[in-house]
């Protein structure tokens, strides 16, 4: 009989394959006489024949089933220092018990499974490689499509940008007539703050999609955190989140580019809302906070988590 047992993730011996040894007990043996017999092996590199008087000694004689065991050759795998697993062949039943020649025509055999073992490792690795470059591709692709839509909401932006200041300055010419009535007041001031605030968005859109190399100054989190939120606040209320704000009057200046920053904050947002899709009762709870030094800004969600 024979198996090969191969090394697992927590440094443990498995039997990968065996011929001969099907019954449960049988393996089990295989198992046990390897693991016992793997450190001294794996130490000195070198195979362990068992027969005879010495398969009566205390390390293997609880083995269970090992006397069915004639004869038996325990051969570390190894390649390039490291321990793969360990060929273990048994003569069960009376016969000669293996030899010199035997171990010699063992230490070929065993040198062709370390090195096919040692290939399937590093096909394994290739392969986890292979779907990792996929992955970047998927990402780089997305980042792609990501400016594109930069570039045109940019576009559009400046396009709103004029009509905008059409109307803002047509509701404040308005405003300065003196035969307006209380309601129609009213609802110009409307139109003129609902105005003002769509040329925050539009601004906001505009400093976000400007490609601009990354420079440090002083920065003020609060606001290009606001900004963010301003940015999302769409994508937040059609996805029913409850935005929570925890922050200060004041926070100390950062160090740090202001357009960079929003992009982070915008995609920690963006990441709350999408893990919160079709949740009931979502809520994204933002706080900032003074800690030492260092300005403390954390993102929590009632998402799926990671």
């Amino acid at each position: 009989s024979s198996a090969i047992m191969l090394m697992n993730p927590e440094g443990r011996l498995a039997i990968a394959a065996s011929s001969g040894c099907d019954d449960k007990e049988c393996r089990k043996s295989c198992l046990v006489l390897s693991e016992r017999v793997a450190g001294k092996a794996a130490r000195g590199r070198e195979p362990v024949i068992i027969n005879g008087p010495r398969a009566e000694g205390p390390e293997f004689r609880a083995i269970p089933g090992l006397r069915a065991f004639h004869s038996t050759i325990v051969y570390p795998l190894a390649m390039k220092g490291k321990l793969l697993g360990v060929l273990n062949v048994n003569r069960l039943g009376p016969g000669e018990p293996f030899t010199a020649t035997d171990l010699r025509h063992a230490t070929i055999f065993c040198s062709h499974i370390s090195q096919a073992i040692n290939n399937a490792a590093l096909f394994r690795e290739l392969e986890d490689r292979i779907k990792e470059i996929k992955a970047m591709q998927s990402q780089l692709v997305q980042s792609e499509k990501l400016a594109a839509i930069g570039q045109l909401s940019a576009g559009i932006a400046h396009e709103i940008n004029n009509p905008l200041g059409g109307i803002m300055g047509f509701a404040e010419i308005l405003l300065k007539s003196d035969g307006l009535s209380p309601e129609q007041r009213e609802d110009i001031e409307t139109i003129l703050k609902q105005s003002r605030r769509c040329g925050e968005i539009v601004k906001n859109l505009l400093q976000f999609s400007r490609v601009k190399k990354g420079k440090e100054a002083p920065v003020d989190v609060l606001p290009v955190l606001e900004a963010a939120l301003q940015l999302a606040a769409f994508d937040l209320r059609s996805g029913g989140v409850e935005v929570i704000r925890s922050f200060p009057a004041a926070l100390p200046s950062v160090m740090g580019d202001a357009g960079q920053l929003q992009q982070v904050f915008l995609n920690l947002i963006m990441n709350a809302r999408q893990a919160m899709e079709g949740k009931k009762g979502a809520k994204l709870k933002i706080l900032a906070a003074a800690e030492g030094r260092s300005v403390a800004l954390r993102f929590e969600d009632t998402g799926c988590g990671i």
